[in-house]
């Protein structure tokens, strides 16, 4: 039990850190550049810069799943009532089609077999994944014995009637794809958008670079813009800038009278300074954080065991294997 709870521990400075971010407040002077009110126009992405993007994440983010591409015979079962007799009686039915069907790929060939049966077959491409159901149309049901068929055998091979809640099916496998890729034509819009987005940061903190220390922005009025004596807590937000961890971080470290330097965060480059910061009394504080810690010992304590799971989960480098094995 003891070392079940040692895992909810949370630090005095943990504490203390939130609190002066949570109950601290400063007033700042701030002068910041948002990217959305800087015009494409602007920025200038050229076609190398994209295509050594594409490159670059091609592995990580536009390579495709692997597929097997799979003929296959539905013979679907209209009965809906799964628990009725006369469900059972026609998947026996529909089995049994299946069978004769399968008897005559033995004697002949596989599309032969579909001529000599007026049957059609349809073609998919089955992925060892589970996103959209691994390529399995929903219409025939889910038996992940399907997918295991697709992976676990040689192309070109037959399966036997498998069942599925929905009705019988047989596969046959065609070919395979491995190791493919989104075109960079599918794929550009998205990397140029990337592109703009990190170029245009890096124009807003050029900008505000270049500025002298009374930031005058008569020059670039259009796109520079200052807030003074904005008030709050800590952690904001603040007028124009909203909040984040990177303005948080900048505040914390900053002293009364001091401006930073260049910072930036998802939204807006900026540079801040702190005209009036409030101290931390440490009377209010060591009262907060002996009421912290029961706090958290009464919650983390109802179930210590879940909470050791999921910080044991987080230290844990996990791989999974289930979609080769079901």
């Amino acid at each position: 039990r003891n070392f079940h709870n040692s895992t909810n521990y949370v630090t005095d400075n943990d504490i203390k850190q939130k609190y002066i971010k949570d109950s601290l407040s400063c007033n700042l002077d701030y002068v910041y550049i948002n990217y959305s009110s800087i015009p494409d126009s602007l920025i200038e992405v050229d076609e190398e810069s994209i295509l050594n993007k594409y490159n670059e994440d091609k592995e990580s983010k536009y390579k495709r799943d692997d597929y097997r591409t799979v003929e296959y015979v539905y013979w679907e079962n209209e009965i809906k009532d799964k628990d009725s007799l006369d469900y059972f009686t026609r998947q026996q039915e529909l089995s049994d089609s299946a069978k004769d069907f399968l008897a005559d790929v033995d004697i002949t060939s596989f599309k032969e077999a579909l001529k000599n049966h007026s049957l059609t077959s349809d073609t998919i491409k089955v992925t060892e994944t589970f996103t959209q159901n691994s390529g399995i149309p929903y219409k025939i049901g889910f038996n992940r014995r399907l997918v295991r068929f697709a992976y676990d055998n040689s192309i070109s091979t037959v399966s036997d009637d498998i069942e599925t809640d929905n009705g019988i099916v047989v596969m046959h496998i065609l070919d395979e794809s491995k190791d493919q890729y989104k075109d960079l034509s599918e794929v550009k819009n998205q990397i140029k958008s990337s592109i703009l987005k990190e170029l245009k940061k890096e124009y807003a903190e050029n900008l505000l670079s270049n500025l002298d220390k009374n930031w005058d922005i008569s020059s670039n009025s259009d796109l520079l813009k200052i807030e003074k004596n904005q008030s709050n807590k800590i952690k904001g937000p603040f007028q124009g800038i909203n909040s984040s961890s990177e303005i948080t971080g900048t505040i914390l470290a900053l002293d009364q009278g001091q401006s930073s330097l260049v910072g930036s965060d998802s939204r807006n480059s900026f540079i801040i300074k702190v005209n009036s910061k409030d101290e931390l009394d440490s009377e209010e504080f060591q009262a907060h954080l002996e009421a912290k810690k029961l706090e958290t010992y009464k919650r983390s304590s109802q179930n210590p065991y879940t909470v050791w799971m999921r910080s044991k989960q987080k230290s844990t480098e996990n791989e999974f294997y289930g979609n080769e094995i079901y």
